[in-house]
């Protein structure tokens, strides 16, 4: 697996404090209680944003189009760009 990872070029992501507070967060957002239902949309979405990733890839329509918490923005916290696996590859990975 590791050498899988190494030729891959695949990071892996530890959880951190801020993880945990990114969360708590967006499990606490009253606008879009649909994060307060999603642990597991949440826990990823918190990682993309606490490593500030460039692209988050998902297939749920809903998670794509959701708004981040305004405590969070104004904390500079930003969503990556999410979008479906075959739109990063015909978008970004054609374009390298």
């Amino acid at each position: 697996m590791h050498s899988l990872f190494t030729a891959w070029d695949v990071t892996a992501l530890f959880p951190m404090d801020r993880v945990r507070i990114l969360c708590y967060l967006l499990g606490e957002e009253e606008i879009n209680t649909r994060m307060i239902r999603e642990p597991t949309d949440r826990t990823h979405l918190a990682y993309a944003m606490a490593y500030r990733v460039d692209y988050f890839l998902t297939s749920d329509k809903h998670l794509i189009k959701c708004r981040i918490p305004l405590k969070l923005r104004e904390a500079d916290f930003v969503k990556p760009e999410t979008m479906p696996l075959e739109k990063f590859r015909d978008n970004v990975l054609k374009k390298k």
